[in-house]
């Protein structure tokens, strides 16, 4: 399976491939694993799953783990069935709020999304945690996930697009 890059100077739309390992490392951190948690399941050390996470948020051009749980989920870069296992379905109902918080939260960081949708990153941060806690899930990571496996908020909210600091440069 693969993924698209937002490597710098790698054309839009080309594909990274995830090995079996990183693969599996990513499916564990999108099924609310931490990353002691992924290495303990897979069998493995800490470092290893580590470095392997590390490597593909590299490729992907993130600094942050969750967005790259989100761009794979998204992309359809791992098997999605362990991310809803744990997870009562349908899923509760969200606020309009709610949803916009999440869907900029798929591609975005914390700051990023509060300076989108114009609200305090407290703000954005705590609905993170209410959403979380309203699904169950176990890590910010995971609800992304859990939201956009059911389609709840839209595949392409994880797809690579200008960054807010550079979308107000290009204007």
């Amino acid at each position: 399976m693969t993924t698209h890059s937002r490597e710098p100077g790698t054309p839009p739309g080309t594909a990274v491939p995830l090995s079996a390992d990183e693969r599996a490392a990513v499916t564990a951190l999108a099924a609310g694993h931490t990353i002691a948690g992924a290495a303990k399941l897979l069998g493995q050390h800490y470092r290893t799953v580590n470095n392997r996470v590390a490597r593909v948020n590299q490729r992907l051009g993130f600094h942050r783990t969750v967005l790259t749980v989100a761009r794979c989920v998204a992309g359809g870069a791992i098997d999605t069935a362990e991310i809803t296992r744990d997870v009562t379905l349908p899923l509760p109902e969200l606020s309009a709020e709610q949803l916009a918080v999440m869907t900029a939260l798929a591609g975005h960081d914390s700051a990023q999304a509060a300076d989108l949708l114009s609200i305090p990153e407290r703000k954005v941060k705590e609905t993170a945690r209410e959403v979380g806690r309203l699904l169950r899930t176990r890590t910010r990571g995971h609800t992304l996930a859990v939201l956009l496996t059911t389609g709840t908020i839209p595949a392409t909210a994880a797809l690579p697009r200008p960054s807010v600091a550079n979308a107000g440069a290009a204007a």
